[in-house]
């Protein structure tokens, strides 16, 4: 990878977008946001209607609009984003985030193909679906037969996905790039405060969650969901985050953040 990387930074490409105009990058840089604010926000909109959402609205109605535009905003976000690679490629060398964007691209893709190589997809242009028809693109899309199911059922196997993290490996991460966030922390109006607190003071606002007994109820007062209970529809939205996991992931996630916590607290990393 790193001589892709070279030879991308010193390409044609790499050498326009350093020297031929101050407003090059930030124009690119534009175009990339709003390519992938297109891909995202169309394909949330398609999404949430293959999960059973505006069932009175046909499918072939919303996809006619949001897969040109989910499209289009592919294109310009790859486009643009191998630009701003270009630029400086080598920098990124070294930085876990990107491999976890190339990751999260190919899943996309992967998930995208599925849907549109499915049987109920195919047939969706040329005539209105059944309701089997359409609990198929909805397994396709997130395994739900619809929108109640989707708000109501505790996620499966993020756990089991994070407890394969080593948490010390972790740390070492976090340390080698903690003079990075305590910058970033910095300018956003804390000079004075240490970014490592309020990670751990995060942390353990998220231990601090509940742990109901049985699977919170919902309702639905307009459009999205909310919890019944209204202590619980009060909490943060990382605590919600952990009762949308479910008992048993909670446990597992809550297990590796208190793992992470005395890694990082151990080490107590200052500016």
């Amino acid at each position: 990878m790193r001589d892709v990387f070279v030879w991308l930074e010193q390409s044609a490409l790499g050498e326009f977008m350093r020297t031929s105009s101050l407003w090059t990058y930030p124009i690119v840089n534009l175009l990339h946001v709003f390519g992938i604010a297109a891909l995202f926000g169309a394909s949330v909109i398609l999404d949430l209607r293959l999960l059973g959402v505006w069932r009175a609205i046909p499918l072939r109605a919303i996809t006619g609009t949001a897969v040109p535009i989910a499209v289009a905003g592919l294109f310009l976000a790859i486009t643009t984003g191998v630009g701003l690679l270009a630029t400086q490629a080598t920098e990124y060398l070294d930085n876990p985030f990107l491999l976890i964007k190339f990751a999260a691209i190919a899943v996309g893709l992967a998930n995208a193909a599925a849907v549109r190589a499915s049987p109920a997809w195919q047939a969706h242009g040329r005539r209105d679906l059944s309701d089997t028809e359409h609990r198929r693109l909805a397994v396709v899309v997130g395994g739900a037969h619809d929108a109640r199911e989707v708000a109501a059922r505790p996620v499966r196997g993020g756990g089991q996905a994070l407890e394969r993290v080593d948490a010390k490996q972790l740390a070492g991460v976090y340390l080698r790039f903690y003079p990075l966030f305590q910058k970033a922390y910095e300018e956003l109006g804390y000079p004075k405060a240490y970014f490592n607190d309020r990670l751990v003071a995060s942390i353990d606002h998220l231990l601090a969650a509940p742990e109901p007994s049985a699977p919170p109820r919902l309702v639905q007062p307009k459009v999205l969901y909310e919890f019944e209970d209204p202590r619980l529809e009060a909490l943060s939205a990382g605590q919600k985050a952990m009762l949308r996991l479910g008992p048993d992931n909670a446990q597992r996630v809550k297990a590796q953040l208190r793992a992470l916590r005395a890694e990082i607290t151990a080490s107590a990393p200052k500016p």
